[in-house]
């Protein structure tokens, strides 16, 4: 099984938006309007939207759009949402301009919603103006333009919309559209996460873990990380577990980092339950329980984490915490390999370059290797280099085998066996005058 090696991705804070945070500005999502109603309030709302309170039919847009005492219609809801802004309710405004956005309920039409979002921005419907600034920032629907976006975003931070802050704050860290200031940035962020924003809370604890502009500091990345959890974005629990459970910036306690782990360990957060069931599988935290931890690893593969596949497949495949499968482990195993997962992918080479595995397919084995060392997997290039220097499966080829050999070195240092091979080869060839 993986050892226990739960290492965040080492990502600057930039990139970090573009590999899980979202693209450039991060949209302001649909608004709770009040609790789940009952008969008598749905009727109440409908009595109001046709009696023509735009608020009424705002209200009862959403109701539909998730189901809330009432079938879930989002079409339905998208005319309510559409009535309410003809009434003058900004709100039915943004959700409108949500629902062209996305495309729920009508047919999906950028320059649509920036008509809605401008509409409720002009109203002082600050997330709608956020929204509108992601248009600009994007050139979706719009025409790109950095300074709208940056006025946009500024409009709605100084009308304490926390995402708006956070996007300030993303622009000038990357230097979209203004002069790369990291100090302003940090500044924004934090008055994002001071709002309770969770997404700005968590991209400022990014930003200290990383020192992208600042003196790298985990104990104020942790609690920017837990704070953005509290506020509910599951990543910032996953990363809060992972701090927790490395003892960075806070005093290791592997007990505390599951509990994050298992608190969003659900379809949307694949990380979560994948690293409670690395904690499960090695008792570490817990009381070691390897049907849990299976259980944990189905879950996170059925949610598209390649690691955790391959973990269920070497779960099957040793029998451990499920009945002994060879078949299921290497179906799974293959899937981690589908999914991205690298270590899958050497694995299965491995497998089909065995002369006595089932289907021996040395050809399979060198495409399976490359894909691992594209997926940053040292063994996967060092065993890729062993083919092409032999000429097994490929055509020989000793500078294709030697920069797979650095590739090896470059992603694992201490890689002893690909910095040999590398020192032998580059002995035997003669230098070039």
């Amino acid at each position: 099984m993986l050892a226990l090696t739960l290492r965040r991705i080492a990502l600057s804070a930039a990139a970090m938006f573009v590999a899980i945070v979202m693209p450039h500005g991060a949209m302001a999502q649909d608004g709770e309007v009040s609790d789940i109603p009952d008969a008598a309030q749905i009727a109440a709302w409908e009595k109001g939207c046709d009696a023509g309170d735009g608020d009424a039919c705002g209200r009862l847009g959403y109701s539909y759009d998730f189901g809330e005492g009432v079938a879930k219609d989002q079409a339905k809801a998208f005319n309510l949402f559409m009535r309410s802004c003809e009434l003058g309710d900004s709100y039915g405004c943004h959700q409108g301009g949500i629902a062209y956005r996305k495309g729920i309920g009508v047919q999906q039409d950028n320059a649509k919603a920036a008509e809605l979002y401008t509409k409720a921005c002009n109203d002082d419907f600050v997330e709608a103006c956020n929204n509108l600034g992601v248009l600009f920032e994007d050139g979706e629907g719009v025409t790109q333009d950095y300074a709208k976006a940056f006025a946009l975003y500024k409009k709605a931070c100084d009308g304490n919309d926390g995402l708006g802050c956070a996007n300030l704050g993303e622009l000038y860290l990357i230097g979209n559209g203004v002069a790369k200031d990291a100090e302003k940035s940090l500044y924004y962020m934090k008055s994002g996460c001071n709002k309770e924003n969770a997404y700005a809370c968590f991209v400022l604890g990014v930003t200290y873990d990383f020192g992208d502009g600042v003196p790298m500091d985990d104990t104020k990345a942790v609690a920017a990380y837990e704070r953005a959890c509290m506020f509910g974005y599951e990543q910032g629990c996953v990363y809060t577990g992972l701090m927790y459970g490395n003892g960075e910036g806070v005093a290791e306690d592997a007990s505390k980092a599951l509990t994050f782990f298992e608190r969003v360990c659900n379809e949307k957060t694949a990380e979560g339950c994948y690293d409670a069931g690395v904690y499960y599988d090695f008792g570490h935290g817990t009381e070691k329980d390897q049907v849990k931890a299976a259980t944990l690893y189905q879950r996170s593969c059925d949610a598209g984490r390649g690691q955790a596949c391959f973990n269920l497949g070497l779960s099957y495949f040793n029998g451990e915490g499920v009945e002994a499968n060879e078949e299921k482990g290497l179906s799974y195993i293959e899937l981690g390999c589908e999914r991205g997962d690298g270590k899958a992918c050497f694995v299965m080479g491995g497998f089909f370059g065995n002369p006595l595995a089932r289907e021996f397919d040395v050809a399979k084995t060198a495409a399976l290797y490359d894909k691992a060392c594209v997926l940053e997997h040292a063994d996967g290039c060092f065993s890729l280099a062993q083919l092409y220097l032999i000429g097994d499966g490929v055509e020989r080829d000793l500078n294709r085998a030697k920069s797979l050999l650095q590739k090896a070195v470059e992603i694992d240092p201490e890689h002893a066996k690909a910095k040999a091979a590398l020192a032998r080869l580059e002995d035997s060839q003669p230098t070039t005058p």
